[in-house]
């Protein structure tokens, strides 16, 4: 929408010229409007038989929103959209101010935890809360037992896995971490 000294004299077109006619001369008020988008204004002087030409590029409004994340560790990675935001506080909310609308991937991740992702939908003034529960990943490991004597009986933790013999090996697969009797 165009005014000119506060009056309604037309509406634009993209990338389309529009003509105002039959202005006076002297100093006028120029103001174009589009919603979702700053208004646009300039202090214009018209001349007698001038033809004046005005570009106008008009800025976008960014509405925002902000995330709040609160994590049951510490020193966790927060990412917004694959960039690095900082790092959780245990049971401590994080702010993360003036994130433009639309929708956008959040990831936290910490060595020895599991990686924990959304995505969500920020609506302009909204505040999103998440509550993010890390948890430990489950490392694993094998255990290959090699004997120099026949017959010995192998127990892991009291469960029994075989007796050695010769050359043969006994291999127990996807141990978890920690600590065990042999």
């Amino acid at each position: 929408r165009i005014y000119l000294d506060g009056q309604y004299k037309g509406r634009t077109e993209r990338n389309a010229n529009v003509i105002l006619d039959n202005i006076t001369d002297g100093f006028h008020d120029l103001m174009v409007t589009l919603d979702g988008y700053q208004d646009w204004n300039q202090r214009i002087q018209v001349r007698p038989n001038q033809r004046l030409q005005l570009n106008i590029n008009m800025d976008r409004i960014v509405k925002t929103g902000s995330i709040v994340i609160r994590s049951n560790v510490d020193n966790a990675r927060i990412y917004l959209d694959g960039q690095y935001k900082g790092q959780t506080e245990r049971n401590k909310n994080i702010l993360l101010e003036n994130i433009p609308e639309g929708y956008h991937d959040i990831r936290i991740t910490l060595d020895g935890y599991i990686e924990w992702s959304q995505s969500i939908q920020l609506r302009p003034n909204q505040r999103v809360q998440l509550n993010v529960n890390l948890e430990r990943a489950l490392r694993t490991g094998n255990l290959e037992v090699i004997s120099n004597v026949d017959n010995a009986m192998v127990y892991l933790d009291d469960i029994y896995y075989g007796r050695t013999a010769g050359n043969r090996r006994i291999i127990i697969n996807d141990i978890e971490e920690g600590s065990y009797k042999l």
